[in-house]
This record gives C-alpha cells, sequence and structure tokens, in this order.
C-alpha cells in the first residue's frame, strides 16, 4: 500500500509523471507519497487572442511547488517538486517536473518531460519521458521513455503512459529485502480508468507492470482547496498480485529454470515464541505454494547423520533443486551448481555466519546472488550488519567490521562480545597506538633496556601478576 499526494486533482498532465521503479515496487515521483500538505504557485501570463476553433492546452505559463511526507514500503518518503507547464500555440503544450526527495534516508532525484496535444474537452495525446537516480549501495538509474495518452467522457478518465524501462544493474537494501536491482531495458506501462465522484475526488483501478512484474491498482484522490492557492492532497493505492517476496522467489526460480540450485536459510527448525519462520514450516508451505513444480529438500540439525548425508547427496547429484536449511550449511558443503541464497530473518545472524553462509554459493562458473531478507525496522547494528554485506565480500573487511560492531571480548575472560574493559583506550579508535605499546611490551620482556635497573623490572613484573591474578585467578605452574 502507498499513501500520497498528487499535485492536482483535476484532469490535468500533473498527475502523469516521472515514475521510479525499487525492485517491483513504484513510487510516483511526480506527486507525492502520504498525508501532505502541497502549495502550489501560479504564474499566468496574458494569453494572446483565442478564435473559437482553439482551446489552449495550458492556461498560459503556470507553475506549481509542493512539499509533502509520508510512507512508502514501510519506509520513511518526503521531499519536494516542482512542476513548470508551457503552452505552444494552439492546442499544444509541455511541462517539465523536477523532484528532490529522500527514501529510506537516501537521496532520490527524478527530472520529467512532457510534450503534448491536449483538448480539455476530449483528451491528451503526448510523449513521456524521465531519469530517476536513487542514492543506495553505488546507485540505482533508472529511466522511462514512451507515448502517454488520455481520454475524457463526462466523469470518466481513461489515462495511461507505456513504452521502454531502462536501467543499471546493483544491489540494495528495501524495505528490510537485500534487492538485486536489474533494471534491463524492457517494456513498462501505467493504465488507470478513473471516476470523478467530485471535481476534486476521484477513485481508480488500473494495471501495472513495471520491472517485469504485473500487479492490479486500486485507489483514490482526494484534495482539499484551501486559501491563497494551497492545496491538501491525500493520495492511496493498493496492489494486487504484487508483494514483498515476488521478486526474491521470481529470481530463485528463474536460476533454478536455468538448471541451477539454491539454498533458502531459516534461523529455527520450528515455530517458536520468538514468531521466526522456521525451516520444517516453511519447507512444506514453499513446496505446494511456491516452488511445487520443484523438488525440495530439507536439512536441519535434528536429522540423524545418515539422513543429512542422503539429502546432501540428492542435492549435489541435483535431484534436490531447493535446499530449505538451518545454519548446517554454514560450513563443509560445497555444491557448486548452487547459484543463489535467500537467508530469512538475516538481522538475526552474526556477520561472520552471514560471510560463511554466503560462501556456500559463487564456487562456479556462474554468476551467483544472495538475498538478506530482514524486518523494515531493525536495531542500527543489524542494519550496518547487512549493509556490511552488500559493501563487500572480502573476509578481511567483514572481518573488521564484526570487530567494530560487535568487540573482541575478553583476551582471558568469558565474554566474547564487548569491548575490553580499558579504562582510557579504545581497541577499534586506538589501534595504532595500541600497536606500539605492544612492540614496546615486547621489547621490554624480551631485551630490556639497559638503563632500567633490575629492581624497577622486578617491580614491573610483580605488579602485573598481581593484577592479572587478581582480575582473572590465574595460578603459578
Amino acid at each position: 500500500m502507498a499513501w500520497g499526494v498528487c499535485m492536482s486533482i483535476k484532469r490535468r498532465l500533473l498527475c502523469t509523471t516521472a515514475l521510479t521503479v525499487l525492485g517491483g515496487w513504484v513510487i510516483f515521483t511526480g506527486g507525492a507519497i502520504s498525508p501532505a500538505w502541497s502549495a502550489e504557485l501560479n504564474l499566468p501570463t496574458k494569453a494572446p487572442p483565442q478564435s473559437n476553433a482553439c482551446v489552449p492546452a495550458v492556461d498560459g505559463i503556470n507553475g506549481k511547488l509542493s512539499a509533502w511526507g509520508g510512507s512508502f514500503a514501510d519506509n520513511a518518503l518526503y521531499g519536494g517538486t516542482g512542476s513548470l507547464s508551457l503552452p505552444l500555440g494552439c492546442e499544444f503544450g509541455a511541462q517539465i517536473d523536477g523532484t528532490v526527495a529522500s527514501f529510506d534516508n537516501r537521496f532520490l532525484g527524478s527530472v520529467a518531460g512532457h510534450l503534448f496535444w491536449r483538448n480539455p474537452a476530449q483528451g491528451l495525446l503526448g510523449v513521456y519521458g524521465s531519469y530517476t537516480s536513487w542514492d543506495q549501495a553505488g546507485g540505482v538509474r533508472v529511466g522511462y521513455f514512451g507515448p502517454e495518452a488520455a481520454w475524457y467522457a463526462g466523469r470518466w478518465t481513461l489515462e495511461g503512459v507505456a513504452g521502454v524501462e531502462s536501467g543499471n544493474s546493483t544491489t540494495a537494501l528495501v524495505g528490510g529485502v537485500l534487492t538485486n536491482f536489474d533494471l534491463k531495458t524492457r517494456f513498462f506501462d501505467q493504465v488507470n480508468v478513473a471516476y470523478y465522484l467530485q471535481d476534486n475526488f476521484k477513485v481508480f483501478a488500473g494495471h501495472r507492470y513495471l520491472a517485469g512484474e504485473n500487479a492490479l491498482a486500486l485507489g483514490g484522490e482526494y484534495g482539499i482547496p484551501l486559501s491563497h492557492g494551497v492545496m491538501a492532497s491525500l493520495f492511496a493505492e493498493g496492489r494486487i498480485g504484487e508483494d514483498r517476496y515476488r521478486g526474491v522467489w521470481g529470481g530463485v526460480r528463474r536460476e533454478v529454470e536455468a538448471g541451477h540450485q539454491a539454498y533458502i536459510v531459516y534461523p529455527v527448525i520450528e515455530e517458536s515464541k520468538l514468531e521466526l519462520k522456521a525451516a520444517m514450516e516453511e519447507f512444506e508451505r514453499l513446496g505446494h505454494e511456491v516452488f511445487s513444480k520443484f523438488k525440495l529438500g530439507l536439512l536441519h540439525g535434528r536429522l540423524s547423520s545418515e539422513e543429512k548425508d542422503d539429502v546432501m547427496q540428492k542435492f549435489r547429484k541435483n535431484e534436490v533443486q531447493i535446499l530449505v536449511a538451518t545454519t548446517v550449511v554454514e560450513v563443509g558443503v560445497d555444491v557448486p551448481n548452487a547459484t543463489v541464497m535467500v537467508i530469512e530473518h538475516a538481522e538475526r545472524f552474526g556477520l561472520s555466519q552471514l560471510h560463511q553462509l554466503r560462501g556456500r554459493i559463487g564456487r562456479g562458473a556462474a554468476k551467483s546472488h544472495c538475498v538478506l531478507v530482514g524486518p523494515t525496522r531493525m536495531t542500527d547494528e543489524a542494519r550496518a550488519r547487512l549493509e556490511a554485506m552488500v559493501r563487500t565480500s572480502n573476509g578481511f573487511e567483514i572481518a573488521e567490521t564484526d570487530l567494530e560492531l560487535r568487540g573482541p571480548g575478553e583476551f582471558f575472560g568469558t565474554r566474547q562480545a564487548g569491548l575490553p574493559e580499558f579504562r582510557v583506550a579504545n581497541l577499534i579508535r586506538d589501534r595504532a597506538v595500541l600497536e606500539v605499546a605492544k612492540t614496546e611490551a615486547a621489547k621490554f620482556a624480551e631485551s630490556p633496556d639497559p638503563a632500567v635497573s633490575h629492581e624497577e623490572r622486578d617491580a614491573v613484573w610483580a605488579r602485573l601478576k598481581q593484577q592479572w591474578q587478581r582480575k582473572y585467578g590465574l595460578v603459578e605452574a
């Protein structure tokens, strides 16, 4: 469900503006998303005299500015949009839209242009183009180009835009799902049938084909004119046939149909009070509802050694195409034909564990994909772990990031995480200074300075021994 505003409820071009595709989700950047205030600024010019046969497409030069904010895919989305409409002689016009926004705390910018013929009583024909950039994981870039049209019949309107979408390939964390964007060149469309219950209130139903996914859209728009050209507008749209996992399972299905294999990893074996998806229940559901055409296997720690070996042998021979498992596949599993891994509740795993799991794929010549699925809202540390997985596959960088996030724990104690109890030093911040201290300590122990007396050295060793014995209860052997 998307909530938002559109800059104009009336039958104008302003509601068919730039589109941004985010992994099968669509943001209408020419309007706005969520209940918001939309400030409108009109800049009329003195229009030339018109004959009775000529109806201008645009009432002089006019511009609109809007500021908006709200939620899309459970992430904050807010920004501003500006539009400028220009008359180009009788019944022709042009419009330019620009949007600057923040989505999922990342910059998003879009620019769109329209060139059209329009008769306010009949309809509209034109061409449309847009370009959108989203500053996420190296950048998502996508462009659209194609014809647009609208037909007016009383309170009914049929409107749509279709054409070619083209973009780049990258990976980004969206709504808790690590999504692989493969925005290749292909067809897109967005078509609506709208009915105006009032001049400022319409409902609509339509079709969306974006990023290779079909969906039925249902929604409405309601505008509340205020004083001095300011309008408050509400927008809502729901999609049928589109869900959070459609792109994920679609990617798994394409890999398996191409002859490859896949892992789907869950944190627990059975359902528990933690409300986590479990391997056994999801194995049954996926086998019946999602991947009924493929052979699935189940692997977890409660199976006997013989049962585990049997499942793994079938997976190695490709008799099982999709292996549903817990973290028992973390190490010691080598299937070069496996090219995709989906990890559910990825926020529950440690960074090193995620890296080990990802290492089960990419062992052959084919390109591999790891998809991390987590909640939309997670702790800063959990998000940092997932973003580290997006940023690098280098084991040394992963280990360093893990050290920064968790700390090394105690070297001689029982704590396995957290920073050591230094009074002043910070292990991460002062690493260079601590390296120097380590070198000097080694010199003191192995080749002491002759200028330091034996009494002073003995006093240092006695003090160290006292400190370590008091803290950790060490005994002298």
